[in-house]
């Protein structure tokens, strides 16, 4: 569990408002969990690093509210 500093660490690193940070997190991180671990266990010979890389691109955009290839997203 992460509490409000760590959250309000991740906000200011980010330049988001801790509340859309929160958010974030509870939307994003168990879909993080799954793609990293898609038989519900971590793979020790995993390269996880480079999974969480490729996942950056399509997490930022969605916190930046962008659909993927950098368009808005409708609401």
């Amino acid at each position: 569990m992460l509490g409000s500093e760590q959250v309000n660490a991740l906000a200011a690193k980010m330049g988001v408002d801790p509340a859309q940070a929160s958010h974030f997190l509870a939307e994003y991180l168990p879909k993080i969990v799954d793609k990293l671990t898609p038989t519900g266990k971590v793979d020790p010979n995993a390269d996880h690093q480079q999974g969480l890389a490729a996942l950056l691109p399509s997490l930022l955009q969605s916190l930046r509210g962008e659909a993927p290839g950098g368009q808005a997203a409708q609401p």
